[in-house]
This record gives C-alpha cells, sequence and structure tokens, in this order.
C-alpha cells in the first residue's frame, strides 16, 4: 500500500491486515479440506 495515501482511520491499516489474515487463513483451511477430500475419493476409486 502506498504510504502517501490519506488515512480516513487510524486504524484502517491494522483492519485491512487483520482481514488479509483472517483471507488467508481461511485460504490455506479450505486448501486442507481439499486435499482430504481428494484424498478419500482417490482411496474409494482404488
Amino acid at each position: 500500500m502506498p504510504s502517501e495515501s490519506p488515512k480516513a482511520l487510524p486504524g484502517l491499516d491494522d483492519f485491512f491486515l487483520l482481514k488479509e489474515a483472517v483471507h488467508l487463513r481461511y485460504l490455506h483451511h479450505s486448501n486442507q479440506a481439499l486435499c482430504l477430500n481428494l484424498k478419500k475419493s482417490l482411496r474409494m476409486q482404488l
């Protein structure tokens, strides 16, 4: 993010960082779930 952008709220940067962290964590968990489902379905086919 450009540092010269005007700050609307003092905690705005923290909010965006938090949102990003939550989003990444959610993606990580859904990826793990997808991998588990793939392994299960592969085992079913064998």
